[in-house]
């Protein structure tokens, strides 16, 4: 969990070309939603259902993150 939220910090620090802004911001917030989903399994004694909940948007968020990856690599192609 401290390894998202430093590499969320680290892309956050980034410059960032123009022509990426874009997917920059998309990769910052999936890393966000994948900070919140394995915070609220962490906390899971606290409130189960939102654990439960963040469980199964796990499988999209990767989802995301793997289509943020294509489109990263149909960005950078075109260099």
């Amino acid at each position: 969990i401290s390894d998202y939220k430093e590499t969320i910090n680290n892309l956050k620090a980034v410059s960032t070309p123009p022509e990426f802004v874009e997917l920059h911001k998309k990769q910052i917030a999936i890393f966000e939603l994948l900070f919140q989903i394995l915070e609220s399994v962490k906390s899971f004694q606290n409130d189960p259902a939102k654990a439960m909940a963040a469980l199964e948007m796990y499988p999209q968020a990767i989802d995301m993150l793997q289509s943020w990856d294509e489109e990263l690599l149909i960005k950078l192609s075109g260099y």
